[in-house]
């Protein structure tokens, strides 16, 4: 298991924090999500190594509202 902590752009209200989280609990990689729409961030607990790119897909691709990055 490991924690990795994320910048998300593009959260506004609780019901972007609310989407971020069920998507990128769609993931098979991903154990837990707390996001924090105040901090701009997400903090996954992860049992497997899970790419940038994947995380990005989750959240809708290259083209959604929710951008993510390292944090």
């Amino acid at each position: 298991m490991m924690k990795n902590t994320y910048i998300v752009n593009g959260m506004t209200c609780a019901g972007c924090e609310r989407a971020v989280k069920n998507k990128l609990m769609t993931l098979k990689a991903v154990d837990s999500v707390e996001i924090s729409l105040e901090e701009k961030k997400a903090d996954l607990v992860l049992n497997e190594a899970v790419s940038l790119a994947e995380l990005q897909e989750a959240l809708g691709g290259a083209s959604s509202a929710y951008q993510i990055k390292e944090g």
